[in-house]
């Protein structure tokens, strides 16, 4: 179940990604591995969506970074076996075996593999969710700093000196000096 919620992750971001850049087309044909490029013929080099385009223009790399992903778990990529597994899980059946991987028969519905192996398909499958999760909210904040048309605001902020916030001192930022002064003044008067 873990395994195939990490790479379940990938197409939500998919669709995410997809509502907040107002990219059209069905919500049901989006998935993480056809999201970033358009469509292509077999043999034609792979190009940007239409709808991403101008943010990988403005510099957005967390989509790249999202993209390369995506690339990276499809077919022929090097984390494709994640998505195997997935799928595997989803459709079909999946035996783990503690010793040894070796089935009392064949069959086409179900996959045997050592626990050793799946936990660390699992593991890497994780760590893979949440790149993509960090990715994605770096897409998001790039996002939103380019369409904000003004500098963000900034406020000064008055940090009262440690005296002051113990009580000590009525006189909130007040000169090393000015406050030894006083000080010595209070002594003077007690006596």
């Amino acid at each position: 179940m873990a395994q195939r919620a990490c790479i379940d992750v990938l197409d939500k971001i998919a669709v995410a990604t997809s509502e907040y850049f107002a990219i059209p087309g069905s919500a049901r044909d989006v998935y993480f591995s056809n999201r970033w490029f358009a469509n292509s013929k077999k043999g034609q080099p792979l190009a940007w969506h239409p709808s991403l385009y101008p943010h990988i223009d403005r510099g957005n790399t967390a989509v790249i970074a999202l993209a390369e992903i995506s690339l990276d778990v499809g077919e022929g990529g090097a984390l494709h076996w994640k998505k195997a597994y997935r799928h595997s899980s989803t459709h079909r059946f999946t035996v783990l075996h503690d010793l040894g991987c070796n089935p009392s028969r064949k069959s086409a519905h179900v996959q045997h593999c050592e626990i050793a192996d799946f936990k660390s398909h699992l593991i890497e499958s994780l760590q893979l969710a949440r790149a993509a999760v960090l990715y994605f909210v770096e897409m998001i904040s790039i996002a939103e700093m380019a369409n904000t048309a003004s500098p963000p605001k900034k406020l000064p902020i008055r940090i009262p000196s440690h005296h002051y916030i113990r009580g000590e001192d009525d006189h909130d930022h007040e000169t090393p000096h000015r406050t030894r002064k006083r000080q010595r003044v209070r002594k003077r008067s007690k006596s």
